[in-house]
This record gives structure tokens, sequence and C-alpha cells, in this order.
């Protein structure tokens, strides 16, 4: 009787240790796959940053070019043709 019982403890550890491993497992995936989605949406971020970065950069550029522009044409007696709206 007592090895009986000594033999359902052992493969009650067992499948204690296996359901472990499994959640264990399972835990992991899911960390990694929350992990790769949040590393999905900071470069989805980052890019749209970017994006942001570059058009107010151009429409610095644009304005600052049109400015010299402006001035190029005045010096010369000059002006530039500005349609009404």
């Amino acid at each position: 009787m007592v090895e009986r019982i000594a033999v359902l403890e052992s493969i009650r550890n067992v499948t204690q240790k296996a359901e472990f491993e499994c959640s264990a497992q399972a835990s992991s995936a899911k960390a990694l796959e929350l992990w790769q989605s949040n590393q999905r949406r900071e470069a989805q971020l980052a890019q749209q940053a970017l994006i942001l970065v570059r058009r107010t950069t151009l429409a610095a550029l644009l304005k600052q070019e049109e400015e010299q522009y402006r001035r190029e044409l005045q010096h010369w007696g000059l002006a530039m043709y500005k349609q009404r709206v």
C-alpha cells in the first residue's frame, strides 16, 4: 500500500512538472508574441514621427527658399505673383 502511494505521488509530481513546463512554454510564447507586437507598434510610431519631422523640415526649407527667391526678385525690381483666393 505504501509503495502504491509512493508511485501515485511520483506520478502526480511528474504530471505537475509537465503541466508547469507546458504552462511556462505557453507563457513564454505569449510573452514573445506580446514583445513582438510592441516592437511592431514602436516601429510604426517611429516611422510616423519621422514622417512628421521630414514634413516640418521640408515645409521650413520651402518657406526659406521662397523668402530667398522673393528677396532676389525684389533686388532686381521684380515681384512674385501671388494669386488671391
